[in-house]
C-alpha cells in the first residue's frame, strides 16, 4: 500500500492472490453464520453437505496485512466449519497460467480490479452475481467499489479496499481560506499566492505527463479517455475544457515537474498542495510534515467534481472452484463491515463497505473517511483493455499541451491515434 501514486496501485503488474487447487477435503455442514458476519445471499442458503470444507485463499499482500487477514480467518473457522489455507505468491501471472492448464486454481484469489481483462481473458474466473442478491450489494458497498469490479456486464468479486487521490496541504504553508473549490479559483488563488510566498509553488502533482493524475480534470469535464465499447472521448468539447485547464497549470508549476520533483518539493516545504493517495501520509508522517486533506476542486467548466481514479481490490471466486457457495460466504465475511473496519483500524486502508466508513468516521479515522467520501465521488478505474491501450495516446497529448501544442489539436491527434490503438486490439 506504500507508494506514491495511485498509478502505483494500477501499474503494479500485479494480480493479487492466484494459484493452488481448488478444494480440499469433502464438503461439511458448518453452523449458521451470524449475520453481521455474512450478507444475505443465494450462496449463503445454500445447505452444505457434511464432511470437514478446506478453501484455498491466493494474495499477494503484504506481510504484516496477511497476518491481519489470517487472524480474521482463524475467527472464520471457529464461526464457519470451513477451514481457509492462505498463501503468498510471488511469481503470480506465470504460476496462475500453470494453475489453470493443470486444472488447480484456488477457490479464492485477492485480485486488483485492474487485471479483470486479463484474468477474465484467460477464463480464472466466475461471475460472482449469481451468488449474492443485488439488493444487498448495493446496501453495503460503495458504487465505485462495485464498479470497479465490473467487466463485460458481470460483477467478478467483492470490494475489500479502494485506492484513490486527494489534495493534500501543508498546514504551516497554507490556510483553508486559501485552498480553492473550483478549478477557476485554482488558477486564480495559486497567481496570488506564490506573488505573496515567493519560492514556493501552490500546488504540485505530475501535471506534464501522467496519465492517471490528469484522469480527474478529464473525467470531472465529463470527458473519459476509452470505454468498453471501443469509443474515445479525446477530441471531445469537455476534453479540451479538462485539457485547457491543464495548460493553464504550466503557469504556476515548474516546467519539469514530474512526480519525484513534486514530492521532494512538497516534503521539503516548497509547496503547499499535492495530490497523492492514503499510503503516502506515511512518508509525510516521517517527514514532519503537518497537513490536511481537501475533497478534490470542482472542475469549473462541468460544474461537477473532479473524478480521480478508483481502483479496487477485489476477492474473487475461481473458474475452478467446485465449493462456490463457501466461497462466496468467506468474501462476504471478510469484506463485512466488521473486519473491512478492523482492517482500516491496523493499516490505513479504504474500505469499500458503508458501514464500516460510516464507523471509521464516527471513530474519528477522519483520514480513513475522508479518502472514502473522495473516492464516492471519483471515477471508478475501468477494466477494459481499450483504457489501457490509449494510455499512450493521452500521455503524448499531455505532453505536447504542457510544451506549448493548442488543446484541441493536441487532443485531436490522441483522438486519432487511441483509436488507431483500439483498432489494432480488435
Amino acid at each position: 500500500m506504500h507508494r506514491h501514486a495511485l498509478v502505483g496501485i494500477i501499474t503494479l503488474g500485479v494480480i493479487i492472490g492466484l494459484l493452488a487447487g481448488c478444494a480440499g477435503a469433502p464438503p461439511s455442514a458448518a453452523p449458521t453464520p451470524s449475520p453481521a458476519a455474512v450478507p444475505q445471499s443465494q450462496a449463503l442458503a445454500t445447505p452444505t453437505p457434511a464432511g470437514p470444507v478446506t478453501l484455498t485463499l491466493w494474495h499477494r499482500w503484504p506481510e504484516r496485512f496477511a497476518a491481519s487477514v489470517r487472524q480474521l480467518l482463524d475467527e472464520f473457522e471457529q464461526t464457519a466449519g470451513i477451514h481457509v489455507e492462505m498463501t503468498y505468491q510471488a511469481s503470480l501471472h506465470e504460476a496462475l497460467n500453470e494453475a489453470r492448464a493443470a486444472g488447480r486454481l484456488p477457490d479464492v484469489v485477492a485480485m486488483p480490479g485492474d487485471y479483470l481483462s486479463l484474468a477474465v481473458g484467460n477464463g480464472w474466473l466466475q461471475p460472482a452475481e449469481p451468488l449474492f442478491d443485488p439488493a444487498m450489494l448495493e446496501e453495503t458497498y460503495l458504487p465505485a467499489g462495485l464498479e470497479a469490479l465490473r467487466y463485460q456486464g458481470h460483477l467478478w468479486g467483492l470490494p475489500l479496499n479502494l485506492h484513490t487521490q486527494t489534495f493534500i496541504y501543508n498546514m504551516d504553508l497554507i490556510s483553508e481560506a486559501e485552498l480553492s473549490a473550483d478549478t477557476a479559483e485554482l488558477a486564480a488563488k495559486a497567481r496570488q499566492y506564490q506573488t505573496a510566498h515567493p519560492g514556493i509553488w501552490y500546488l504540485v502533482y505530475p501535471a506534464r505527463n501522467d496519465v492517471f493524475f490528469a484522469a480527474a480534470w478529464f473525467y470531472g469535464a465529463g470527458a473519459w479517455y476509452a470505454r468498453e465499447d471501443g469509443s474515445v472521448g479525446l477530441n471531445t468539447p469537455s476534453a479540451v475544457a479538462a485539457a485547457e485547464f491543464i495548460a493553464s497549470l504550466r503557469e504556476i508549476m515548474p516546467a519539469d515537474i514530474d512526480l519525484t520533483k513534486a514530492d521532494a518539493l512538497f516534503k521539503a516545504g516548497q509547496a503547499a498542495i499535492t495530490i497523492n493517495g492514503i499510503w503516502y501520509l506515511a512518508e509525510l508522517d516521517a517527514a514532519g510534515i503537518r497537513y490536511g486533506l481537501q475533497i478534490m476542486p470542482v472542475v469549473s467548466a462541468s460544474g461537477m467534481p473532479a473524478r480521480p481514479l478508483v481502483a479496487a481490490d477485489g476477492l474473487m471466486i475461481t473458474s475452478q472452484c467446485q465449493r462456490p457457495a463457501e466461497a462466496a460466504r468467506l468474501i462476504a465475511y471478510l469484506t463485512n463491515a466488521e473486519n473491512a473496519l478492523r482492517l482500516a483500524r491496523g493499516h490505513s486502508v479504504v474500505p469499500a463497505n458503508r458501514l464500516a466508513i460510516q464507523r471509521a468516521g464516527q471513530e474519528g479515522l477522519w483520514i480513513v473517511a475522508h479518502y472514502a467520501r473522495q473516492a464516492e465521488l471519483g471515477q471508478p478505474l475501468p477494466a477494459t483493455p481499450y483504457w489501457q491501450a490509449v494510455l499512450p495516446a493521452v500521455r503524448d497529448a499531455l505532453e505536447a499541451i504542457w510544451d506549448g501544442q493548442p488543446p484541441a489539436e493536441a487532443l485531436q491527434s490522441a483522438q486519432t491515434a487511441a483509436e488507431q490503438l483500439i483498432a489494432g486490439l480488435r
